[in-house]
């Protein structure tokens, strides 16, 4: 038997250096982000056989949001972040901005269609009437 680390022949590499033997029931590891490769040859020669061997993936359990990238390259990951955090930014956020400035655009619109009290002058009306009655002066040189 054969062991391999890799996904197909040619990125394989040979977990058991040098074709050693392994006693029978020894584990070999693998990283399951590479994947393996098991050949099995029953007897030199012959073309039947039976051969078995067994497997157990020993580690932590993945969430739910890494299942979808194992295997992948990292940066795969991150650039699903980033597209999550702008669909949430467009969704919610950019809502709640159109909202306040409605909201601001209708309370200006109401505020310059008030009358205004005959009582209070406004700095800007004052300006204009300082204007009106000051007169030019000729300038002398």
């Amino acid at each position: 038997m054969w062991i391999f680390a890799g996904t197909d022949r040619r990125n394989a590499s040979m977990v058991i250096a040098a074709n050693s033997s392994v006693p029978i029931g020894a584990p070999a590891r693998v990283p399951i982000s590479s994947g393996a490769i098991v050949v099995i040859q029953v007897n030199s020669g012959q073309q039947r056989g039976n051969a078995s061997f067994s497997y157990k993936v020993v580690g932590t359990k993945y969430n739910w949001y890494e299942r979808p990238f194992v295997g992948k390259k990292i940066v795969y990951f991150y650039l699903f972040l980033v597209a999550l955090a702008l669909a949430f930014t467009i969704v919610v956020c950019c809502p709640f901005c159109c909202l306040c400035c409605c909201v601001c655009i209708v309370r200006r619109r109401r505020a310059n269609q008030m009358p205004k009290d005959p009582k209070t002058v406004s700095v800007k009306d004052l300006m204009e009437k300082h204007k009106l009655t000051q007169k030019k002066k000729p300038i002398v040189n």
